[in-house]
This record gives structure tokens, C-alpha cells and sequence, in this order.
């Protein structure tokens, strides 16, 4: 059933999304791109969330793109009655199939890693087997990467012609630098856990039994952090990677002083001097 290709868990101020195809290895197809595109807008505005965790069902993190429901963006075969009438609707509404529809919707598909990288949440990736294609854009779009041993990033789009997307080409050249960036997009050469800890990818470094666990340790101490602050901290570094220095001071000056003048910022210097944790109500 399609209500379950995405899973949703919210506690403790922390969303968990599950993408959950296990027999496609967690591969997104349209259905599964319009459920995680709308899971994350909505956790952007959700008060309740301070973290995300992204993670996929099983051994594997992401396949990339769904090659096969990619011929058809209006796939049907994991759908039911309701959902079905519903394709085809907007099929109808999308007029037939072009060059620029297909651009239209595969970079209304790529906002997804727009937003992770955006969001003014911290967001949690889980890597395990297989992150492949667009799998990639969305591990190295998060801010934080729990990496397990088994782990296998894989570009995968030159074996079938593509050039890449949902921000591939971007995350690996800010990340790994305009040199490795080629060599995983055009040679196809695989990156395994190891290795992506040692190019300082990785967060946390652990087992696939314990990626999960360590993960929501990790999301636990984030949710517990000042939200605001954190929002600020990760719009400086994006403009760190973006701009130059004068904006990047700019905006740490502008953001130094907002997260300063907050209720939670007063909250922190109190319990400093009262020597206990502080509470933060991201005010």
C-alpha cells in the first residue's frame, strides 16, 4: 500500500522518515518523491520537529531513482483504486509526455534535497548498503551522516545514460571537491563506509546494527539544543559554501544578534550560572 511507502514517526521532537520500499532498495519513484517532498514542507513549518532523521527500511538507504516508474510518471502498479483514479487525473490535467514537462517535474522532484539542505532544521541521514544516484543528493544534502560499515555510494548514472540529479553533482563537488567529484560521477567508482569516514563525511562511523540507535542519540542531542540557534548556525555555514567573505560576516553579525536577543539564549546564560541543563522552548 502506498499510505506506508513513506514512514512517519514524531517523538521527542524528532521525525523519523522511513522511505520504505525494501524491494526496490528503498529506489524512489514518483509516489515516494511526492510523499517525501511533502513530509519534509510539512516538517519545515511543524513546530513540534527540531531534527530529522532520514532513513531507509532494511540494509539499504536509497537505489536512486525508480529507472522503470520513470518511464511512466504516472505509475500505477503500487496503487490502489482511489490513488489510480487520482494518476490519472493528473495525467490528464498534464497534458501529453515532453522534454520540457519531463524537466519540469524532475526538478520539482529535486526540491526535496533544496529543502534538507535549507530546512532551518537539522537533518540526519542513515546511511547503509546501497546509496545510489539520487540517493546520493539526498545523504549529502543532510547536515549530519550516520555512516555504517556497510555502506556503498555508487553514482549509477552513466551505466544507464543519465547525467545526474536531485543535487548529485553539487553535494559531491562542495564535499569532496571538483576532482573526486568527477571520478564518482563519470567512472562510476564506488565509495565504500570506510572510505567515507575517512573524507570526513561521515558524522558517526558504526555498524548497521547500530546506525539506527546512534542516529536518534544523535537526534536526541540536537532536539535538546536551541532550535533557533541551530536554524542560524546552519543558514551561516550555507552561506559560508556560497558567498563571500563581507556577506558571510554580515549575516553572522545579523544572526549573532537575533539568536542572542531570544528567550532561549537568556534561558542558557541562567542555567550556566545555575549550573544545570538548560530547557529550550524555541523562543
Amino acid at each position: 500500500m502506498t499510505d506506508d511507502i513513506l514512514l512517519k514517526d514524531l517523538s521527542d521532537n524528532i521525525l523519523t522518515l522511513t522511505l520504505n520500499r525494501p524491494k526496490h532498495r528503498n529506489a524512489l519513484n514518483p509516489n515516494l518523491m511526492r510523499a517525501l517532498l511533502d513530509a519534509l514542507n510539512d516538517a519545515t513549518e511543524d513546530a513540534r520537529v527540531r531534527c530529522v532523521i532520514l532513513q531507509g527500511v532494511g540494509k539499504d538507504f536509497c537505489a536512486g531513482g525508480d529507472i522503470a516508474a520513470a518511464k511512466d510518471a504516472n505509475n500505477t502498479t503500487e496503487l490502489s483504486a482511489e490513488e489510480k483514479a487520482a494518476a490519472e487525473l493528473r495525467a490528464a490535467k498534464r497534458g501529453p509526455v515532453s522534454a520540457e514537462l519531463m524537466t519540469r517535474w524532475l526538478r520539482r522532484n529535486a526540491e526535496v534535497a533544496r529543502i534538507i539542505h535549507t530546512m532551518p532544521k537539522p537533518v540526519i541521514s542513515v546511511l547503509k548498503g546501497n546509496v545510489v544516484g539520487a540517493g546520493i543528493g539526498l545523504a549529502l544534502a543532510c547536515d549530519f551522516r550516520v555512516v555504517a560499515d556497510t555502506a556503498k555510494l555508487t553514482s549509477g548514472f552513466v551505466k544507464v545514460g543519465y547525467s545526474g540529479d536531485f543535487g548529485i553533482s553539487y553535494f559531491l563537488t562542495k564535499n569532496l571537491g571538483p576532482a573526486k567529484a568527477k571520478e564518482v560521477l563519470m567512472l562510476n567508482r564506488p565509495i565504500y563506509g570506510e572510505t567515507l569516514n575517512t573524507l570526513g563525511l561521515a558524522t558517526q562511523y558504526t555498524s548497521a546494527d547500530e546506525a539506527s540507535s546512534c542516529a536518534r542519540e544523535l537526534a536526541i542531542e540536537l532536539a535538546n539544543s536551541a532550535p533557533i540557534s541551530l536554524a542560524y548556525m546552519k543558514q551561516n555555514v550555507r552561506i559560508a559554501m556560497e558567498k563571500e567573505l563581507d556577506i558571510s560576516l554580515d549575516m553572522e553579525s545579523i544572526n549573532q544578534n537575533r539568536s542572542g536577543s531570544t528567550n532561549d539564549s537568556k534561558e542558557a546564560i541562567k542555567a550556566f550560572f545555575e549550573k544545570r541543563q538548560p530547557v529550550f522552548q524555541g523562543t
